[in-house]
């Protein structure tokens, strides 16, 4: 603690992490080498090798609070040059994902719930659980490390009390205001048009690289000196950018190609650039509300390392996707929770085995058929597969991706090949070929095929 007197008090606060202490250990259940495969090339001709590496990034399903118990036992502690999150706001709202599936001229609407934010057990619950994950987090954070934790009006005041007796109120860094536009319906109150993202450093030797806008035409035909006389000149990067961004704005249209259809998708850009002024190429970065994946996107494109989580199966289906289709390196995908049952029924073509040279052949695998496990509206089964993927030597205990199929687009409308073809080395021994089903509702489901020598 910072040894600032100033408090919030709620019912039932406990002031160390230990009311949350689990020894839950995750397992890996998958190994994800992105090799994605779209409908324009469904034969991949190129020899598919697993690094010998463990994927360095980690993508982990659960509670969070679980996954940094778990990363400080094992030697995180101290690794986070950052840490983004983009918690819950207590808004009472039910965020769900809207798409549609089917033939383009006929689609069927298709309403998958993500998460409710309605905060069970009121306000003093919601300010348990964020103040012993804040504390985690600290834990997490190295000393030059930042943590960015973006609110809105809901409890940001109530955040930045807590963030001030953790961390200390010295440092808080920003107060960084968003500024977005889009329609609302209201008339009762100032539309609501602003998140805020509050800055605090672990220590006063925190990473910031500076970020700068562009000038406006105005400010570049007149230049600073007129203003400001002869010391001031015209920064060649542009103007620094103050705490007040009102340049990027929301995923609004339905059609923009970043929208993933995902309630609390953030931009690229956001997430870019709050990255790029608190982190460095090869450092650490953390985001335990990952929702979409938008934060390790953003650090793939950047040379970070990550982790990230959440509990929604939606999520961490939309995350592998946008992942793979990027493509992002290998990742690993783990579980803190059990393992549950498939209810989807699948079932593979025949594998139809070419020869290719001496030493390699063609394989061809395929999906005959798939039925959900969940009701559905009319329209062909398949239409609610979301993606699949394909192990080509399946051990029957971790899950190694290497070629996932998916859409040409990222509507659910268009096409998804349903047999691909891989080129593989001859097997000495048989082997097992399995393919996995993600389907629209974030369910999976594995069928296996053998492959004689």
């Amino acid at each position: 603690m910072s040894g600032n007197k100033v408090r919030l008090f709620w019912e039932g606060r406990q002031d160390t992490p230990s009311g949350i202490a689990h020894s839950v250990e995750p397992a890996v259940i998958s190994r994800i080498y992105p090799h994605p495969v779209k409908p324009e090339n469904s034969l991949w001709p190129e020899e598919i090798r697993r690094p010998d590496a463990t994927p360095e990034n980690r993508m982990c399903f659960g509670d969070n609070s679980d996954v940094m118990q778990y990363l400080l036992r094992n030697g995180y502690e101290n690794r986070f040059n950052l840490i983004y999150i983009d918690p819950p706001y207590l808004s009472n709202q039910k965020y769900l994902s809207r798409i549609e599936i089917g033939d383009k001229t006929s689609p069927q609407p298709v309403e998958r719930q993500v998460f409710r934010d309605n905060g069970p057990g009121g306000l003093d619950a919601f300010l348990e659980q964020m103040f012993l994950r804040l504390q985690l987090m600290k834990d997490l954070l190295n000393e030059n490390g930042s943590l960015f934790v973006h609110l809105d009006w809901h409890v940001s005041h109530y955040a930045k009390v807590l963030l001030d007796e953790i961390f200390g109120s010295q440092t808080m860094i920003n107060e960084i205001v968003w500024c977005y536009g889009g329609g609302t319906g209201t008339r009762r109150h100032f539309h609501r048009k602003h998140d805020l993202i509050l800055w605090y450093a672990k220590g006063p030797d925190y990473t910031f690289n500076p970020q700068y806008r562009s000038y406006s035409p105005g400010t570049v035909q007149r230049g600073l000196t007129r203003v400001k006389g002869d010391r001031y000149k015209l920064h060649s990067k542009g103007a620094l950018m103050q705490d007040w961004w009102s340049d990027i704005n929301k995923i609004l249209s339905p059609t923009a190609h970043e929208n993933l259809k995902f309630p609390t998708q953030k931009p690229l850009a956001l997430l870019e650039r709050i990255i790029a002024a608190a982190s460095n190429p090869g450092d650490l970065v953390g985001d335990f509300y990952a929702g979409s994946a938008t934060a390790a996107q953003a650090c793939e494109a950047s040379g970070r390392f990550w982790v990230t989580c959440d509990n929604s199966p939606i999520a961490i289906d939309t995350a592998m996707k946008r992942l793979i289709r990027m493509p992002a390196r290998p990742f690993t995908v783990e579980s803190m929770e059990a393992s549950s049952h498939e209810t989807g029924k699948l079932v593979l073509k025949p594998l139809l085995v070419n020869d290719f040279s001496s030493e390699d052949i063609l394989l061809q695998v395929g999906i005959q058929s798939y039925r959900p496990g969940q009701e559905i509206k009319p329209a062909p089964a398949f239409s609610y597969i979301d993606f699949w993927e394909i192990d080509l030597n399946y051990d029957g205990k971790v899950f190694n991706s290497d070629l996932q199929v998916v859409r040409a687009s990222q509507r659910m409308d268009s096409d998804l090949p349903l047999q691909i073809t891989a080129r593989l080395k001859k097997p000495s021994t048989p082997i097992e070929i399995a393919i996995r089903v993600h389907d629209v509702f974030g369910d999976t489901v594995v069928a296996i095929a053998r492959l004689n020598s």
